[in-house]
């Protein structure tokens, strides 16, 4: 017998693409780190010996699987070998027969939450690529393989680090056969969004191809098309990232800040790039404060995650943004630990931003010569071990490039500046594209050719900077403009010009040299924000207060609807006008202990740190101690005590790493006081709204109440508690025009809530409710087309169909997951354009009914196994509701219950009295297989047979009079269900089962489906989905055909 350890390394070689070392293993196992090696040497000598084993001859160790591995894996003698929370239980369920791409999302997901670091993930990933092939590959004719399960996989894949490129090409191989079988079955929303996926690849290498962002914003125009409300997150992520291709430099900072920061785990990666756009773009608009509060929450995040190589990236990351910044002490500090870590010379992507970093700021400092040879020496050091540089994305490298050249110093390999410039000048990066029309005209004007084609070029540099807002590359713009015109005798402009150059930098830098230009406008004043008339980001905010920033920011700023997305908008907000990287809202717990409502810039991770745990006591001391409106603390920053609700107070707590000091110590306390009580007033005016909402809710939910129990229909009765987070979503869809699709078991109220989503809509066409599962297939056209009169035999008068009936209206189809194949195909031709043609007509008409269906199937499933058409499933479901069965809404079977008591006992004119603790621990404690159409069943039950006393509940069918029935009706009886211990052999399925019960109940209630003791009510079904399954199983209706099939 193999141990636990053995065992699960025989697994895991056989699943393996490739020979792993002992580490490999250990991380693909996720075995703990063991002291020594020793043990993990001699389980791998003993599977040698049994050839459970090879080692592969080479340099590192490395084994794979021996000659007697597959015997043992495929006899699966792995039985409770493993605790569930094994990583080797997990793997041995990739051999199960239905195993696809959720079971590899679950080893995933568990795998990267689990605090790993990257590389050691590389081997589990290859396990997950490679099984992902044989799949796709016995799936590629099967349309329903290409499911969000699969999308969402291959998103996630593709956002890993590019730290191993052999990994990087198999994943690659994988989405492109993913996107073959894609365009193989014609589905087009899923290979939009695999083009999608490639984004985050083309960012992290610097792809800057006009014509690759041109195919990505058609793809993400089609994404659009097929996103519902629950993936509008998705839009603000894949339009940041366009942005930082094209170069919108604001327009990547407003996507960012439109993300919610709990992003789905599957996109994460994509997030923490576009946060990486989002603070270079803010260190070229001089918004500091947001740019190193950034970079500081990713770098601590993914050291707590233990991933040093992303920690180094954005600590590489941290010194540009310093060096714009002015603070090259800190930055020169950050270079030294980089260099001495050996990570600076194990991977090119670090060495080459620390190198570049390095001779920027010998560049910036003056020594020029000084940063040509450190780029130079250390460039031919990286290319000698066979490596090259990565892409650079900072303009400021070009900048530096064209001064080394200027001064004829040899080109450094992978840095000829011409070659750049032509790829630049040609691509969708506006910001580096404006640079190298800059760089372009000074060798123009250095090889003294007509003065008027430089100018030309720096007039359209001048109008991209002035557009994106960027005042160091606008500033030298126009430096270098004004040596342009003065070149081609407008002394006046060239005049005029030079002063504006004065006034922003404080300097006059006519005649100085192009180097010596770049270092002065690096310290652009303040007021070159409004001298140049850019549409700057900081415009109108330099020199102003606390408090006077706290005015115009929150005077323009739009709240979003829903309380969590305003509270983070506030909390972003309030950072911005204090100039502080990372804060957060809170309120104290029970405990005393902080509870955030958002939190900005600080990790979930960081939050349970050791490290956060000085500054959470400290905020929890400040929240129960103090009432004072300001409080500071040298290390841990400030709180803000903002206002009061339920007797608890709300606080703003924000702090800055990069700052000269804290706020406290360099701004006025009055001034801190002032923008404290404007942030008082916001928040008051959020919570305030949000009280306002919840009665709103609370009066549609009552007002639904009344409908119901006005019309006295058999729905569901729609409390607040239950469907309160629905109600919300309906409320947001009810606006729209997208199809909703409403999913949930029967008898929990579907229709009742299509009623309310088109009462909510407002349209003024009316509601037409369809219940095709009784429909005959071939009246289809007739019923909802419509026919002319003389059509066909019996076609006596002109009839209007149900979608000429719904127009500007809602047409409600229930159980539509019970139509037929060939019905389906019609309805979705109509969905697809609102045309039509009655039958026997010649008119094409149109109809602008909004689409609400109903299912208790899993449709998703039913496309799966081929019972559902995938492309009607895509435009019914934009917008997917699901009602939760009542079981599940324990909260309301008591108030329910109360308000049927009343409303029938108004009916049936009696006093009941209310319900004893007894009867109401068993309402709580019933399943409840009906939903709320057999509680409510039960209570009018009850209340019939009250004569005083408790009411009788009788709970399911056993206590009715047609349980009590029973027995042979004419001809023989049925066979029984099957009770008690089984033998296996001898179980029905689940389709003879439901036949078989479906024949009793027809019997006893003697072959009638409508009315008192009819079918449909003995049942708590729906006539037409009773219908649909009496037909399914050839079960005749009526007296004469009880029990019979169909003929």
């Amino acid at each position: 017998m193999l141990s636990p350890g053995q065992a699960a390394h025989v697994l895991a070689l056989y699943l393996a693409p490739r020979p792993l070392s002992a580490d490999e293993l250990r991380w693909l196992t996720g075995e703990a780190a063991r002291p020594g090696d020793a043990a993990r040497k001699q389980d791998l000598a003993a599977l040698e010996r049994l050839r459970m084993a090879e080692r592969v001859p080479g340099g590192t160790p490395c084994w794979r699987a021996g000659p007697a591995a597959g015997a043992f894996v495929r006899a699966r003698l792995f039985a409770g070998l493993w605790p569930p929370e094994h990583r080797a239980g997990a793997l041995l369920s990739l051999l199960d027969e239905g195993a696809g791409p959720r079971r590899c999302a679950d080893i995933l997901r568990g795998g990267w939450t689990g605090g790993h670091a990257d590389v050691e993930l590389v081997p589990l990933l290859e396990v997950l690529v490679a099984f992902l092939m044989r799949w796709c590959a016995r799936r590629a004719a099967d349309p329903a393989a290409l499911d969000g399960d699969f999308l969402n996989l291959l998103f996630a894949l593709q956002g890993f680090p590019l730290s191993s490129l052999s990994l990087l090409r198999k994943i690659l191989r994988l989405t492109a056969r993913a996107y073959h079988m894609a365009r193989n079955s014609g589905n087009e929303r899923f290979m939009a969004m695999l083009l999608l996926s490639r984004l985050y690849l083309h960012v992290f290498v610097g792809n800057n191809s006009s014509r690759l962002a041109d195919r990505l914003e058609a793809a993400l125009n089609t994404v659009k098309a097929f996103l519902g409300p629950e993936e509008d997150s998705l839009l603000p992520l894949f339009e940041g990232q366009l942005a930082y291709l094209r170069g919108d430099l604001k327009e990547i900072i407003a996507c960012f800040n439109r993300c919610p920061e709990d992003m789905a785990w599957c996109h994460r990666r994509f997030y923490d790039t576009l946060g990486v756009c989002a603070l270079f773009s803010a260190g070229y608009l001089h918004q500091f404060h947001f740019a190193l509060g950034s970079v500081e929450h990713f770098q601590r995040k993914a050291v707590l995650a233990g991933d040093e190589l992303t920690a180094a990236m954005f600590r590489s990351n941290s010194c540009f943004l310093l060096l714009r910044k002015g603070d090259r002490q800190r930055m020169r500090a950050v270079l030294r630990g980089l260099e001495a870590s050996p990570l600076y010379a194990e991977h090119a992507i670090v060495h080459s931003h620390v190198t570049r970093a390095h001779a920027l700021l010998l560049f910036m400092e003056g020594d020029a010569r000084g940063a040509h040879t450190l780029l130079d020496v250390r460039t031919r050091r990286l290319l000698a071990r066979g490596d090259k540089p990565v892409t650079f994305k900072d303009p400021l490298v070009l900048d530096m490039l064209y001064v080394f050249s200027r001064n004829g110093w040899p080109a450094i390999p992978g840095y000829e500046a011409d070659p750049l410039l032509r790829r630049f000048l040609q691509g969708a990066n506006r910001h580096l594209k404006g640079t190298a029309m800059r760089i372009r005209a000074l060798q123009l004007l250095d090889a003294a050719a007509l003065p008027r084609d430089a100018v030309a070029l720096l007039r359209q540099s001048l109008e991209i900077f002035r557009v994106l807002g960027d005042p160091h590359a606008l500033t030298l713009t126009v430096h270098v403009l004004a040596r342009a015109r003065a070149r081609d005798g407008d002394a006046g402009e060239a005049r005029l010009l030079h002063d504006m150059v004065r006034e922003a930098t404080g300097r006059d830098l006519s005649g100085v040299e192009y180097h010596e230009a770049c270092r002065a406008c690096m310290e652009v004043r303040p007021a070159a924000f409004e001298l140049f008339g850019a549409a700057f980001s900081e415009a109108g905010m330099a020199g102003k207060s606390v408090s006077e920033r706290c005015h115009a920011i929150f005077s323009v700023l739009d709240l979003p609807d829903t309380r969590e997305e305003a509270l983070q908008h506030f909390v972003r907000a309030a950072m911005d006008a204090f100039r502080q990287e990372r804060g957060g809202l809170f309120r104290p717990g029970e405990g005393g202990e902080p509870r955030f409502a958002h939190i900005a810039n600080v990790s979930a991770l960081e939050l349970r740190s050791p490290a956060m745990r000085p500054c959470l006591d400290w905020l929890a001391e400040a929240a129960r101690r103090s009432r004072r409106p300001l409080l500071r603390h040298e290390r841990h920053g400030l709180v803000l005590r903002l206002a009061e609700s339920d007797g608890r107070p709300w606080l703003l707590w924000m702090s800055s790493l990069y700052a000269a000091g804290p706020p406290s110590e360099t701004v006025p306390a009055e001034d801190l006081l002032r923008g404290g009580r404007l942030l008082a007033a916001e928040l008051r005016a959020i919570l305030r709204l949000e009280a306002f909402r919840e009665r709103q809710i609370a009066r549609q939910h009552d007002k639904l109440r009344t409908i119901f129990l006005r019309e006295d229909r058999d729905d569901c009765l729609v409390l607040r508690e239950g469907l309160h987070d629905l109600l919300l979503q309906a409320a947001s869809g009810a606006v729209t025009d997208v199809p909703i699709l409403i999913c949930g078991e029967t008898g929990t109220g579907k229709e009742l809530m299509a009623r309310h989503i088109h009462t909510a809509s407002g349209r003024p066409g009316p509601f037409i409710p369809v219940h095709p599962a009784g429909m005959v297939e071939s009246l289809f056209e007739s019923e909802f087309f419509g026919h002319e009169r003389g059509a066909f035999t019996g076609a006596l008068k002109q009839k209007i169909g149900l979608f000429e009936m719904a127009d500007q209206g809602t047409l409600f189809i229930d159980e539509i997951g019970e139509m037929s194949p060939l019905v389906q195909t019609k309805l979705l031709r109509v969905l697809q354009e609102r045309r039509f043609m009655r039958v026997g007509g010649t008119r094409e008409l149109h109809s602008r009914f909004r689409l609400i269906a109903a299912t208790n199937r899993d449709l998703w499933q039913e496309v799966r196994e081929r019972r559902f058409r995938q492309d009607l499933l895509y435009r019914i479901a934009v917008f997917p509701l699901t009602l939760p069965p009542l079981r599940r809404r324990k909260q309301d079977i008591l108030p329910l219950t109360n308000a049927f008591i009343r409303h029938f006992a108004r009916r049936y004119g009696k006093t009941v009295p209310p319900l004893s603790e007894t009867q109401a621990g068993e309402l709580l404690a019933y399943a409840w297989p009906g939903n709320i159409r057999e509680l409510r069943s039960l209570v009018e039950r009850a209340v019939i047979l009250h004569r005083g006393g408790g009411l009788p509940l009788l709970f399911g069918l056993h206590g009715g009079p047609a349980a009590a029935a029973g027995g042979k009706e004419g001809g023989q009886a049925e066979p029984p269900l099957p009770e008690g211990p089984v033998a296996p052999e001898n179980l029905p399925t689940l389709e003879e089962a439901e036949a078989l019960y479906l024949r009793r109940v027809m019997r006893l209630a003697k072959g009638r489906v409508r009315g008192e003791g009819g079918a449909a009510a003995l049942l708590r079904m729906k006539i037409p989905t009773l219908y649909a399954k009496l037909r399914r199983h050839g079960i005749a209706c009526g007296r004469d055909g009880m029990g019979a099939g169909y003929r």
